[in-house]
C-alpha cells in the first residue's frame, strides 16, 4: 500500500491507511481497500461460445475434468453429498467473499492424488494475492504469521500431526477477527475472511 500511496495523486484521500474488506463490505472513505476483486473479473477476452452454454453443457464440457477431480476428492463414502457440499462451499467463497462460513474442508488421502489441483484452479479464478499454500504450520499458526493477511483461502499442504494444532486452527476457521504479526512488529487484529 505505501509505495502506491506515496506516488498517488489521490494521496490525501487515503489518510486512513489501508483496510481489507471484500465486497459488498466497504472501507472508510479515507482508507484504501486492498481487496480489488477476483482475478477473473479482470478478464478482457471472453469466449462467446462458452457464455452461451448452459450449466449442464459447461459441466459436461469445459468444466468436466475439474469437477470430476473434485468428485474424486470427495471420497468413497457419501460421495455425492460430499461433492455437493464442497462445490457449494467454494461457490460461496466466490459469490460471498465477505461471509465467513465457519467450517473448513479437510482432505485426507495418500500423497500424490492431486489435492492441490482443485485449489490451483481456484487460485486462477481468485488471484494469487488471495491464496496461500504452505506445508509449514508455522507460516499459518506461528508467532510470525503475516502471510495470512489479506488471504481468502489457505491450504495447509501435507499437514502432518495436524491434530496437535487443531485448537489453534479453530480461531482461523471460526472467529470473526484474528491476529497476525510480522517479525519485529506489533500484533495486528484484523477481520477474518479466510477459508
Amino acid at each position: 500500500f505505501i509505495p502506491m500511496w506515496i506516488t498517488s495523486k489521490f494521496r490525501k484521500q487515503y489518510m486512513g491507511g489501508a483496510c481489507f474488506k471484500p465486497t459488498p463490505m466497504r472501507c472508510k472513505k479515507d482508507q484504501f481497500n486492498l481487496f480489488t476483486g477476483w482475478k477473473v473479473d479482470e478478464t478482457q477476452i471472453y469466449d462467446e461460445q462458452i457464455n452461451k452454454m448452459t450449466k449442464k453443457e459447461l459441466e459436461e464440457g469445459p468444466l468436466k475434468f475439474i469437477l470430476q477431480h473434485l468428485r474424486y476428492l470427495s471420497g468413497e463414502d457419501q460421495t455425492e453429498e460430499a461433492y455437493q457440499f464442497q462445490l457449494k462451499y467454494f461457490a460461496h467463497l466466490l459469490k460471498h467473499p465477505a461471509v465467513l462460513p465457519r467450517v473448513s474442508i479437510l482432505w485426507l488421502s495418500v500423497p500424490r492424488v492431486g489435492k492441490n489441483q482443485f485449489l490451483n484452479f481456484l487460485e486462477n479464478i481468485m488471484g494469487s494475492k488471495y491464496y496461500h499454500s504452505s506445508a509449514s504450520v508455522r507460516d499459518i499458526l506461528g508467532d510470525f504469521n503475516d502471510v495470512i493477511r489479506g488471504k481468502m483461502l489457505i491450504n495447509l499442504n501435507e499437514f502432518k500431526n495436524g491434530w496437535s494444532v487443531i485448537e489453534a486452527m479453530k480461531e482461523i476457521i471460526t472467529e470473526r477477527y484474528m491476529s497476525t504479526r510480522e517479525k519485529h512488529k506489533n500484533t495486528i487484529r484484523l477481520e477474518n475472511f479466510i477459508r
